[in-house]
């Protein structure tokens, strides 16, 4: 994702401007996060009978997400990002590493970025052409990369799993954050979520739309993507 300048907040919009950097195309599969719990001996999420493969990985809380960046950056001899100390999580913004998407990075991709064509929707302003939401999913999450992709080539940024992102939920911090790369507040007691979901009406499925969880939390709206 080429770096650029936006317009981010709800109440106060300022401009927030970011670095490079990667993002999946989609949310983490259960293919791919089953090959880390069999990998490290881990039991594996549910799939609540609706099939795994190329669904997006459910029930998995935040401290999940961030232990499988962590094994996906050892994996390919990379950096690893995050350190995890009775659940105090740090991270290494240096590392070149596999991680969560900050709250800033993850709005910036699905609104298109540089190449931002102003939807409501990570994609379209035809929320039938990008998400699975309570609509159309009949009530289950489905397999990742059939609606249109945003115009980054991004899928499922809207509907599907509501994504942990890296930052923690402050409504006054995210009208008012630093105008460079922002990470978010120091401390909090909640984490962000983006995106909506399956079993989400369309207006948590807006681009700018927010959510948030406390991190333990694991159910079957929930999922994530890395960056």
């Amino acid at each position: 994702v080429k770096g650029g300048t936006f317009e981010m907040g709800t109440k106060t919009k300022h401009p927030v401007t970011l670095n490079d950097f990667f993002m999946a195309k989609h949310p983490l599969t259960f293919a791919e996060y089953d090959a880390f719990c069999e990998a490290t001996g881990r039991e594996l999420p549910s799939d609540i009978g609706w099939g795994r493969g190329k669904r997006p990985v459910i029930k998995v809380n935040w401290f999940d997400a961030v232990e499988y960046c962590n094994w996906r950056s050892e994996l390919e001899k990379l950096k690893r990002v995050y350190t995890l100390n009775n659940k105090v999580a740090t991270a290494d913004w240096n590392a070149n590493g596999y991680r969560l998407p900050t709250e800033a990075e993850w709005e910036y991709a699905a609104k298109g970025g540089v190449h931002s064509q102003g939807f409501i929707y990570a994609g379209s302003n035809y929320i039938e052409e990008v998400a699975w939401y309570k609509a159309n999913s009949d009530g289950k999450t489905q397999p990742v990369g059939q609606k249109k992709a945003n115009e980054l080539g991004l899928y499922d940024l809207s509907g599907n799993v509501w994504e942990w992102c890296w930052d923690w939920y402050d409504e006054k911090y995210y009208n008012n954050s630093p105008t460079e790369n922002p990470h978010g507040p120091a401390n909090g007691d909640r984490r962000v979520l983006r995106g909506g979901s399956r079993g989400d009406n369309r207006g948590f499925c807006r681009a700018s739309g927010r959510y948030w969880s406390d991190p333990d939390r694991r159910n079957d709206y929930l999922g994530f993507r890395v960056a």
